[in-house]
Order: C-alpha cells, then sequence, then structure tokens
C-alpha cells in the first residue's frame, strides 16, 4: 500500500509480531487468552489429581495387603498380658517344709531331758530321751558315755525341776545306756519305722541348757551309714550313721530327727575336730536302739542271744603272721555255755560266723545280735594256726547275770553276758552277781573285753 508516496516496506515496518508476543493487547484479545492459559491449568490440574488418586489406591492396596499378611485383621486385635500362676513355695529339701521344724521340736520337747551325771570331781551333762513309760514310770535312753563311772545321775525336767534316776544298764557295743524315772511318765518320743539313707534332711534336737529356755536344735545332714567309730573307753561301735550337724558335747544323747517327726536315731558317739573337740555327731539307728534297750530293759542283758563268751580284738600283727584280715580272741568261755557245748575253748580265734567273717569281737557281737535265741550257728576259728569248725545252739542270757557299769580297767567282767557290753544292772551299783559255772575276768585299759557273746 502507497500512501502520500511512502511505502510500507520502505518506511521499515513489517508484518504485526503474533498476539502472544505482543505487550498491548486488545481488550477482546486479553479475554481469549485468560480463558485459554485457565483452560490450560484446569488440564493440568485434573491430571495431577487422577495421578494423586492413582497413586493413592495403589499405596492403599499395599498397605491393606501388607496388614492382611501380618494378621491385623484377625479377630483377636488386642492381647492380653498372660497370666503367670504362681506356686506356693517348696519344700528345702526332701519333703521338709521350712515351716515344720518348729512344730516338730515343740512335740519332742516333752519327751527330752537334761542329764546331770557327776562322779568323783567330774561332772557331764547330755540328753535323755524318753524311750517307754510303765504304770511306775519312765525308761529314757541317752549315751554310756555320759553316764559312765557316775555317782549320781540326776534329770532335769521342764521347769527345771530335777528328779534322781536309776541305771538300768549300758551296752559297750552300742554305747547305749538305759535310765529309769520313778513316779512319773514322760511322753515316748516316735520312732521311724523306715532305713534311713545318706543324704536324708534331719535335725538333732537335745535338751535345754541350764540356761535356756528351749532345746537346742541344729541341721543336720545324714552323710554317710554303716560308719565305725571308737568310744572314750577305746570300744568300737559300728553300725552308726554320720551327721554333719555342728554340736557340742551335751547334745550326747540327743535325737536324730525326720521331716515327719519321727527319731531316726540317737547321738550315742561324737568324733573330734582338728583342735580334739568333740564336735560331729554319731547316731545309732533306731532299730538297734530299740532292740537293745528292750533287751536291758527286760533282762538287764544288751541283747537277748547268750553264747558265753568273752573276748577281744586280733592283734593286726597276729592277724598278718596268721593271713588273716582279723578276727576275735576268746579270753574266756563259761562253763555249760553254748561256746563250752560246742567245744570253744579260751585262745581260740574265731573268724567267721555262719558265712560272715568275723574280723573283731565287736563284729562278732553284732552278728550275734540279729540273731535268735533258738537259732544255731556254724563257728569258725583259729586253734594253734589250725582252722576248725563247730556248731553252737544259741540260747536266752542267765537271768542272774549283770554287773555294774564302770571303767573297763577296773570293772569285774562277767563272762555269762549275751552279745553285747556291760551285762547291766537294775540300779548302775555294783551288786552284780555271777551265775555258778561262770567265769569272770578283769579287762585291761587297753583291751576290748566283752561280756558278751
Amino acid at each position: 500500500m502507497v500512501e502520500d508516496g511512502f511505502d510500507d516496506d520502505d518506511a521499515g515496518f513489517g508484518r504485526p509480531l503474533p498476539p502472544d508476543d505482543r505487550i498491548w493487547r486488545h481488550p477482546s484479545e486479553v479475554g481469549g487468552i485468560v480463558h485459554a492459559a485457565r483452560r490450560r491449568r484446569e488440564v493440568s490440574n485434573a491430571k495431577l489429581v487422577g495421578f494423586a488418586m492413582a497413586a493413592g489406591l495403589l499405596g492403599s492396596v499395599i498397605t491393606v495387603g501388607a496388614l492382611t499378611a501380618g494378621g491385623a485383621f484377625e479377630p483377636t486385635v488386642v492381647q492380653q498380658p498372660p497370666v503367670v500362676a504362681t506356686a506356693p513355695p517348696g519344700p528345702i529339701a526332701a519333703g521338709i517344709e521350712p515351716a515344720g521344724w518348729p512344730e516338730i521340736v515343740r512335740r519332742l520337747e516333752p519327751s527330752l531331758a537334761r542329764v546331770e551325771a557327776t562322779g568323783g570331781t567330774e561332772s557331764r551333762t547330755g540328753t535323755a530321751i524318753a524311750f517307754s513309760s510303765t504304770a511306775d514310770g519312765t525308761y529314757l535312753v541317752t549315751s554310756r558315755d555320759v553316764v559312765l563311772d557316775a555317782d549320781k545321775i540326776t534329770l532335769a525336767l521342764s521347769g527345771e525341776r530335777r528328779k534322781r534316776v536309776e541305771l538300768v544298764g549300758s551296752d559297750q557295743y552300742t554305747n547305749l545306756a538305759v535310765l529309769h524315772l520313778v513316779g512319773e511318765r514322760l511322753d515316748p518320743a516316735p520312732f521311724s519305722p523306715s532305713a534311713i539313707e545318706a543324704g536324708s534332711d534331719a535335725i538333732v534336737v537335745s535338751a535345754a541348757g541350764s540356761a535356756a529356755r528351749s532345746a537346742a536344735v541344729a541341721k543336720a545332714l545324714v552323710g554317710s551309714v554303716d560308719n565305725t567309730v571308737r568310744t572314750r573307753s577305746g570300744i568300737e561301735v559300728q553300725n552308726l550313721l554320720r551327721t554333719d550337724a555342728n554340736i557340742t558335747p551335751d547334745a550326747k544323747g540327743g535325737a536324730l530327727v525326720d521331716a515327719s517327726g519321727s527319731l531316726i536315731g540317737v547321738i550315742l558317739v561324737m568324733a573330734t575336730d582338728e583342735t580334739g573337740v568333740e564336735r560331729f555327731g554319731f547316731a545309732l539307728p533306731t532299730r538297734t536302739l530299740q532292740s537293745t534297750a528292750d533287751s536291758l530293759i527286760r533282762t538287764g542283758f544288751p541283747t537277748r542271744v547268750w553264747l558265753g563268751i568273752s573276748g577281744s580284738d586280733l592283734p593286726q600283727a597276729t592277724a598278718a603272721e596268721l593271713a588273716i584280715a582279723g578276727g576275735a580272741v576268746l579270753n574266756n568261755v563259761a562253763v555249760d555255755s553254748p561256746a563250752a557245748q560246742c567245744g570253744l575253748r579260751s585262745a581260740d580265734v574265731v573268724t567267721k560266723l555262719n558265712v560272715t567273717p568275723v574280723e573283731s569281737m565287736t563284729k562278732l557281737v553284732m552278728i550275734l545280735r540279729e540273731l535268735r535265741p533258738t537259732d544255731t550257728v556254724a563257728i569258725e576259728y583259729l586253734r594253734a594256726g589250725t582252722l576248725q569248725r563247730c556248731f553252737a545252739a544259741l540260747s536266752q542270757p542267765p537271768e542272774a547275770a549283770a554287773s555294774a557299769i564302770g571303767n573297763p580297767a577296773t570293772a569285774t567282767t562277767s563272762t555269762t553276758a549275751s552279745s553285747g557290753g556291760t551285762a547291766g544292772s537294775t540300779t548302775g551299783s555294783a551288786r552284780a552277781a555271777t551265775p555258778p559255772g561262770t567265769a569272770t575276768t578283769a579287762a585291761s585299759p587297753t583291751s576290748t573285753a566283752a561280756q558278751s557273746s
């Protein structure tokens, strides 16, 4: 186009710029542009919303799957903590309840009494346990060591009442002594019918001391059975229960009690510690105690069987020369006794009774105590180095045989004794009667003379 002689191209003007590249726009053009921009934004937002919804849906699916796999939709969602039942406290060991021991001690206390024995310038104390009661009083058992050589024996009862007692008899092979309390009845202690085993729990209960208001109690464990210990008088006591209880000499004669409250033994022998103090107790089992005490009460003898010999242990040097483990040397044989009728004589060495080897006089005595007065026994013995055998028909002890309890160095010993220690007396005095035709022997301080076998 030419106007006034000018051409547009000549004037430097070109074609109009696109609408979006211009600064100025007509209002009608602006409305269109705004509408287009808004449309573009709506499209973009719609895309974003769709993407977000798709992502959310995918996330939900994944989450639900994870929860389902983890058991989140099981019926029980909240679990209660488990309730643990607590059992009542159990026993300490071997059926022993801690609360049971005090009651056992309370029940046993009326059966105990403190023994006070004096002889010359010496005095000893211990415990006695009621064994049986009769219309005229009570028989009690204690350790022979407590009343050995005593001139006076007194029992301290409840309330510190003191009563004189008589010595019925004693037995050197079990170290048991039996006392008789006249005019007063005590409750006998219950005896256990069961054999005790090593490892059993028990307690040692002894009578209250002079300055105490209750019985003395020591926790004990039966460490071993069938022990052999020498007594103060030098006699071996066999078949004892060893306890680990730390006790004092006053506990001699004390009760060894199990968890049921029954007596399983009586402390009759004590061993010394490294300082020489008696501290460890050995108990005679109730089976042997009952048979020995019954026999002492009924007959004055510690056993119901009589062979009619006395003897001592064969010295170890002599046993080695004879190539034997040991034996019982006969010191005396009673006239018309089962031993005499069998053909036994003094100086014979008994080596076997029936099928049981005899290594000592104590062993011979304890074997005989398991037999009956009507039994016949086979006896093997050495005479002048020659092995011989005989058969003896055992009998009951003679009724009149008795001797005083005392020191083996001075006591006169009746060889009519049954198979056990001091034949026993009804009063503890030296009014022993020797039946006609029986020999007597004075035991030396080092011998283990026996009036019984």
